[in-house]
Parts: structure tokens; sequence; C-alpha cells
């Protein structure tokens, strides 16, 4: 995912949410575990 889509489902999911933004750090954290999981769960 280059980081111009990113910033772009960033805005939606902010958009979407309306509410306090998360800690950048918590959100790329989250975002590796699931990047992980998918890895993972395609083997």
């Amino acid at each position: 995912m280059t980081v111009l889509s990113f910033l772009k489902t960033f805005q939606q999911v902010l958009k979407l949410q309306r509410c306090p933004v998360l800690d950048p750090e918590e959100l790329l954290q989250q975002q590796q575990r699931e990047k992980l999981l998918r890895l993972y769960g395609k083997k």
C-alpha cells in the first residue's frame, strides 16, 4: 500500500468515525498485525 492511498484511506476512516484520532504508533502497529495475519492466514 502506497503512502498516498494510506492517507486517503485514513481520511475516509476519520470521516466515518468522527472520533478522537488514534495514536499514529498504535495505528501502525494495528496495521502491521493485520498484514501479518493476512500473510500467515493465506499459508
